[in-house]
């Protein structure tokens, strides 16, 4: 069963009381946040029996709690299945932040801190650009021809 549209305030704890009334709770918890760990304000609840579970959507469907008005409802019942492969899937190329880093070098925005890009490889004798850097430099030139 689900419940929705919690107060920060209602722990797993006030849950177990709340829902413990239409009958045994299997199990609970509360979604947090990942990173503050706040309660999102979303609680899941498994009851012994559906009908217990269809009691509880009954009484507690619009009902405040913490001065919020919850919404319940059944959730579906997960079936087990091997899960699909995370990130590849088109347009971008690594995943779309689900925890896969960009390939080798650096890929859009502004550069993460403390980047820099690799150093270029070294000039083949006679390219123009090392031509042009001892001209510049004020090394000896030869007479055209």
């Amino acid at each position: 069963m689900l419940i929705s549209n919690l107060t920060r305030n209602v722990g797993e704890e006030h849950i177990k009381e709340i829902f413990g009334t239409f009958g045994a709770v299997k199990a609970h918890s509360l979604v947090l946040d990942e990173r503050s760990k706040v309660s999102r304000g979303i609680a899941n609840v498994e009851f012994e029996t559906l009908e217990q579970a269809q009691d509880a959507v009954a009484g507690m469907d619009g009902a405040q709690v913490d001065g919020n008005e919850i919404a319940v409802s059944l959730a579906p019942t997960r079936v087990a299945r091997r899960s699909p492969p995370r990130g590849g899937g088109g347009g971008y190329g690594y995943g779309h932040g689900r925890g896969r880093s960009p390939p080798r070098g650096y890929r859009g925005g502004s550069p993460p801190r403390g980047w820099r890009p690799s150093p270029l490889p070294p000039l083949q004798p006679g390219c123009a650009s090392q031509r042009s850097q001892r001209l510049r430099s004020g090394a000896a030139r030869r007479p055209r021809r």
